[in-house]
């Protein structure tokens, strides 16, 4: 089976990443693809992965109208995405985040080192980011040194295209986990 690639671009403020399905050569060319599917959005303690799938077919006041208590993420949702899951940072003791939005509460910790995070998958499995050329190579490996998604660039970080792949077969719960814990080991680093 081929794997699962995205191509990611950061956005002004180099904290922040749009996520394109498939493999794409500049950004005009995944904008004109018309494969946007997802944002990546971080703050100070957190961070948003906002999924853009079907989003041209969302009432208009989906996309306008927060709901209560959504205050706290205003400036996080894009281009007509909702936000499916957040990343809480605790940088009090350790380098710990709860991630929720996937049916239930799921927590990644930071290795240490600065060498990218590690999580438990909701199939039980350990997952960790191995980031073995800074800002161009990151592998994530499961409990048993499988490759499961690796990530590579050459400019990623002066706007040029990154790309992961996800190597294994997974479901949304953990490609989301995957893509989070991208965006935690991305921030971490970058």
């Amino acid at each position: 089976m081929p794997p699962t690639t995205f191509t990611l671009f950061t956005e002004d403020t180099l904290q922040d990443w749009v996520v394109f399905d498939g493999h794409h050569d500049s950004y005009a060319h995944a904008r004109r693809s018309d494969h946007l599917a997802y944002l990546l959005r971080t703050r100070l303690s957190m961070l948003a992965l906002n999924s853009v799938h079907d989003a041209a077919d969302n009432d208009d006041d989906d996309a306008t109208i927060a709901p209560v208590g959504d205050t706290l993420f205003s400036g996080m949702r894009g281009q007509g995405g909702h936000i499916s899951v957040i990343a809480t940072i605790d940088y009090s003791l350790s380098r710990k985040t709860l991630i929720t939005g996937l049916g239930k509460v799921f927590q990644a910790q930071q290795r240490s080192k600065r060498n990218g995070w590690k999580f438990i998958g909701a199939d039980g499995e350990k997952y960790k980011w191995n980031v073995v050329v800074p800002r161009r190579h990151w592998e994530l490996h499961n409990g048993r040194g499988d490759i499961v998604a690796t990530f590579d660039s050459s400019m990623f970080w002066k706007r040029e295209p990154g790309y992961l792949a996800i190597h294994a077969n997974v479901d949304e719960t953990l490609q989301s986990l995957v893509l989070v814990s991208w965006g935690l080991t991305a921030k971490t680093i970058g």
